[in-house]
């Protein structure tokens, strides 16, 4: 019996609770280790990130406020005497400094091209990494694995073989989880630096674009918000020679203008103070988007401008026909002048979206009673006469009091003959 007892191997010594739980402490420290560090290495990143934003914008602001005091510069040339020789220093500086933005520029957009294309396939094989991770996730699960404090339960219980591989594949589970974890994180941020790039770069172009005729204030969530300069009126302005006095004074006005997020055009247009109607110009866009040859956004920009100049000019005729002995009233989003004729009748007269800086002539669309004592005048007699009053020689319907001097002889010579 001893010599049994002698020839017996010696029991393994059995794992105690203290070496399972050095096990989870030093899965803990290393999850507290992962964690900490990408708290550190997020918190960097988004330093570097806004401080780089923030140098870019700067670089970007000073080259836009050289080419603006360009602008000031050569808008006041009328009113400051400037030497040959000093206008042509300060001309070779300015292109210097136009020349050192676009290079500026044209980096930029590459460097915006390549962290795309970066983060691009940096995405992708994340969404790959999440799949494989989703699917150890689920093994896991199924096996009854919800949390690594069971790891020192199952090394108590157990310490074969099996269950130490077991142990040490739950460690490389969790590993993973955390590193996939960090690379969502820097993913996340590479995708913030690259929107703000792009915003940057945004504001950068519609600057450059919109310098001669406005400020931009602001672009973000897709809305432009910019100042549109007031445009200095006369009595000849665009080559018409208008027999009026002109009011100059126009203010400035503020648009907002949302962009569509999928082909960067506009779909919407406000505009402040609302004292012009701009409601139409998205849909004028719409119909001539195929005959429009410069870049939507400038288009549409110009065109509002162009509305300040047409409603002003209209207003400045309807102020001075109102000294003949008629009186009118404009209407500026149906585009219709109202002329209060003698014995209470109204004519309407529907105006070109350009008049008066189109040829093209007023139209008599319609007259009725407006007075006590209503003048009797069937649907016949309106046909007739406003088939006469649109046949009128171009430049009689070119000017509004000779138009409607001439539609009131018409209606009186009917009425007479009728």
């Amino acid at each position: 019996m001893a010599e049994a007892g002698a020839l017996a191997p010696a029991p393994a010594p059995a794992q105690g609770p203290e070496e399972a739980l050095l096990d989870a402490a030093v899965i803990r420290s290393r999850v507290e280790q992962l964690a900490l560090k990408r708290r550190r290495g997020g918190e960097q990143e988004e330093a570097e990130a806004a401080v780089a934003d923030a140098e870019l914008a700067l670089a970007l602001d000073s080259a836009y406020q050289v080419a603006k005091e360009g602008m000031d510069v050569l808008d006041d040339l009328s009113t400051a005497a400037i030497s040959t020789d000093d206008l042509d220093a300060y001309l070779e500086r300015l292109r210097k400094e136009v020349t050192l933005a676009e290079e500026g520029n044209r980096k930029l957009s590459d460097e915006i091209g390549v962290t795309a294309k970066t983060i691009a396939n940096d995405m992708i094989q994340l969404n790959v990494n999440v799949e494989v991770l989703e699917s150890l996730l689920s093994k896991l699960e199924s096996k009854g694995f919800d949390h690594f404090e069971a790891i020192p339960v199952l090394g108590q219980s157990d310490s074969t073989d099996s269950c130490r591989n077991q142990r040490s594949a739950d460690k490389d589970c969790i590993y993973e989880v955390l590193e996939l974890d960090h690379q969502i994180g820097k993913s996340k941020m590479n995708l913030k630096m690259l929107q703000n790039l792009q915003s940057v770069d945004e504001m950068w172009k519609l600057k450059s674009m919109l310098l001669p005729i406005g400020e931009v204030l602001d672009y973000k969530d897709h809305c432009l918000r910019m100042v549109l300069k007031a445009p200095t009126l006369t009595s000849d302005i665009y080559g018409q020679k208008l027999n009026c006095a002109i009011d100059s004074f126009i203010s400035d006005h503020e648009l907002l203008i949302e962009i569509d997020e999928g082909n960067m055009e506009p779909k919407n247009v406000k505009i402040f103070p609302d004292d012009v109607c701009v409601d139409i110009l998205i849909e004028m866009l719409e119909s001539s988007r195929e005959v429009i040859s410069s870049p939507v956004l400038g288009w549409l920009i110009q065109q509002c401008q162009c509305r300040f100049i047409v409603n002003a000019l209209r207003r400045s005729l309807v102020n001075d026909a109102n000294n003949s002995r008629h009186s009118f009233e404009y209407l500026d989003k149906e585009e219709v002048i109202i002329a209060h004729l003698d014995r209470g009748v109204d004519a309407s007269i529907k105006i070109s979206s350009d008049w008066p800086l189109c040829s093209y002539g007023l139209k008599l669309i319609s007259i009725r009673n407006s007075g006590t004592n209503p003048i009797n005048i069937d649907s016949s007699l309106l046909s007739k006469i406003k088939e006469l009053a649109n046949t009128l020689d171009g430049h009689i319907r070119q000017y509004l009091v000779k138009f409607v001097d001439a539609v009131e002889e018409i209606l009186i010579r009917e009425l007479q003959s009728g």
